[in-house]
């Protein structure tokens, strides 16, 4: 089967005085006057000179103009749109290797001032958690995005709640960057920092302060740039160690979604309906793999514009993960994955129906165990052979590794 890619007037009010209370003996109300003296040809008085400036909506004599009709409109049709396939999980044991052991290496900052930068914000963040002026509490998905879920968010929450709120904020005296964590082919993987900072008492008699050492595990993204949250961490007043230290970042059932969400985008990305738009490649000329990916959608992309193929789609599909090989700590790595079903094409007018079985190979990347992350392809088995040659490059890919 050929390749797949991956997807996706302006209102004018008038306002009069209130009339005054009616008076049996009044006479009749007489109609309004314009200020300067004129009417419009319909009766309504003229706008006053000094109010037509920069009115479009008026001709020369201070009068609406009505809007002449142009032609009618023609109303845009917008080409069908291409289904989503269908896919379902064909659940399965898959083994899992060895992540490949990270390198320390000497901390180094992305930009003077990043650290401190980092710690300020995070510590900003905690400290508007617990604003006596804050409306609501703090839901699960705000803490997530500040400390990631497990026992140091416990540890966090605790310091939050540790003394009352009115008339205190948290100060930081000192943070450091410690180390930095290396993979040879993704760069700088996390940095851990040690953070000093204390719970402030403002203003007399509030309760005294009450002074925090943390160490943080913070994600890096290639050593471009700091971190959003924090992945794990401990206090290290009480001395504890990292929390995580045998736990992932992800899990079996947050794989299989991922799959079935990847598969779908990946046949979509070839898939084909009469009238409908060509097909684009969801990534650059830069690997094995996907040079040959976009001459096969190429190559269909001009039998699509000559009417030769006139649809394209899968049926009854399936995707089964056989193995995951993770390169970062926090759960990037290669999938390599099973997918089962039936390509229908119209092409010259006749119906072709093949069933086919292929596997596939994905790079997971932006990995951190809150939600989906994203697969782009790397690898496609034709007729027995990879068509990598072995290259994945997936430093060539252009992505972060997360």
């Amino acid at each position: 089967m050929r390749l797949l890619a991956f997807a996706f007037a302006v209102l004018l009010v008038a306002c009069s005085a209130p009339a005054a209370p009616a008076v049996p003996s009044a006479p009749a109300a007489t109609p309004a006057v314009a200020l300067d003296g004129n009417l419009c040809p319909d009766g309504t008085p003229t706008v006053p000179q000094r109010f037509r400036a920069n009115t479009p909506w008026l001709d020369a004599d201070g009068c609406r103009v009505t809007p002449q009709n142009g032609p009618p409109s023609v109303p845009s049709v917008q080409p069908p749109t291409v289904p989503i396939p269908d896919v379902a999980l064909v659940k399965s044991s898959f083994g899992v290797s060895t992540l490949p052991a990270p390198r320390r290496a000497a901390g180094r900052e992305p930009s003077p001032g990043a650290v401190l930068d980092f710690a300020r914000n995070l510590i900003g963040r905690i400290d508007n958690f617990r604003s006596p002026t804050r409306i609501g509490s703090v839901s699960d998905g705000e803490w997530d995005s500040v400390v990631w879920p497990g026992e140091f968010q416990t540890i966090v929450r605790a310091a939050v709640t540790a003394k009352p709120v009115a008339g205190r904020f948290f100060h930081v005296d000192e943070a450091t960057l410690d180390a930095d964590y290396v993979l040879s082919s993704t760069g700088t993987q996390f940095s851990e920092l040690t953070l000093h900072f204390r719970d402030h008492a403002e203003n007399p008699p509030a309760e005294g302060e009450l002074f925090y050492i943390w160490h943080l595990r913070v994600p890096n993204s290639g050593g471009s740039g700091f971190w959003a949250a924090v992945a794990d961490g401990y206090d290290g007043v009480t001395a504890k160690t990292w929390t995580r230290t045998n736990t992932t970042y992800w899990t079996t059932s947050l794989l299989e979604t991922e799959a079935k969400s990847a598969i779908a985008g990946y046949l979509w990305n070839e898939s084909y309906v009469p009238g409908g738009n060509q097909q684009f490649a969801s990534n650059r000329d830069t690997t094995p793999f996907w040079h040959q990916r976009i001459e096969g959608l190429n190559h269909l992309n001009a039998l699509f514009a000559a009417g030769t193929l006139t649809e394209r789609r899968f049926e009854t599909m399936s995707v089964r993960i056989d193995a995951f090989e993770p390169l970062t700590y926090f759960g990037g790595g290669v999938m390599t994955v099973t997918i089962r079903g039936r390509l229908v094409e119209m092409i010259g007018g006749k119906t072709v129906i093949e069933n086919f079985t292929q596997p596939l190979k994905f790079f997971r990347f932006g990995g951190n165990g809150l939600g989906l992350s994203g697969w782009t392809a790397v690898d496609a088995q034709e007729d027995g052979v990879w068509l990598s040659g072995g290259d994945l490059a997936l430093d060539k890919l252009q992505t972060s590794f997360g």
